[in-house]
């Protein structure tokens, strides 16, 4: 059982001293077989699986179901940061919000400000840990355009990702490093365009892994993460809710 405010709360419906006041007003209903019964006592406890309907001005209404766990793949914009909270950019989770949207979901692992691509927003921690645990392994495959193009006879450029490059000490003093072996797949028609798959997550990592080779990313973008893909037709700053019963994601060891 759970109080009805902090029902409305966890799902995104405002805060608690906002939602006391909209219960008070019996604008909040239970939606019942019977019809909708209305409630005005903000520390009524109701069953998580009730159906609430909170009536709008004017016409319409909004029905909120209870989840315990929610998942939305974000297709970032640059300018964004991957944060719950920044003083000063906007988040993923500042446009990932809304009325039947939990409060607390926050995004697994992070983009840099100026790339694009896929993100996972969820409060599920245990999958969370799944996917980001660098024991697991979890490849990330990432869009990049760089500087200047690749050489024609580009076989020992492939090699040298896969054993792994030595990257140095960033300009922000980040430790040096070598890279995981990584598989690096080239364009046939764009000779500065490829495709990176890495299994780890340093700060900056495709980025220095390219300049290590002597050459500069200018645009990046994350399609795969897992067994989750970037759908083509999801535009910057859309998002998609996904279903636990539906995404393989779930079932990630």
């Amino acid at each position: 059982m759970i109080r009805i405010d902090k029902y409305l709360s966890d799902m995104g419906c405002g805060t608690r001293t906002e939602l006391k006041k909209l219960i008070r007003s019996g604008k909040v209903c239970m939606h019942t077989t019977d019809g909708d019964k209305c409630c005005k006592d903000p520390s009524t406890k109701i069953s998580e699986d009730t159906e609430l309907v909170i009536r709008k001005e004017g016409s319409g209404s909004l029905h909120i179901i209870y989840e315990e766990y929610q998942y939305f793949l974000l297709n970032k914009p640059q300018g964004i940061v991957s944060a719950v909270t920044d003083p000063i950019h906007e988040t993923v989770t500042d446009i990932c919000r809304g009325y039947g949207i939990r409060d607390d979901i926050s995004p697994v692992g992070r983009l840099d400000l100026d790339t694009e691509g896929l993100i996972l927003l969820t409060n599920d921690g245990a999958l969370s840990h799944r996917l980001l645990a660098p024991d697991k392994h979890v490849e990330k495959e990432y869009e990049v355009v760089v500087r200047d193009p690749f050489p024609v006879d580009h076989e020992a450029l492939i090699r040298s990702f896969a054993e792994g490059l030595d990257i140095p000490e960033s300009d922000k003093g980040n430790d040096a490093f070598r890279s995981q072996p990584a598989k690096l797949m080239i364009s046939d028609t764009d000779p500065k365009l490829a495709h990176v798959i890495i299994t780890e997550g340093k700060y900056h990592q495709v980025k220095r892994m390219f300049s290590a080779i002597g050459n500069e990313v200018v645009g990046l973008r994350r399609i795969r993460m897992g067994s989750l893909i970037l759908p083509d037709d999801l535009k910057p700053g859309e998002y998609i809710k996904l279903s636990p019963e539906d995404a393989d994601f779930k079932q990630e060891s």
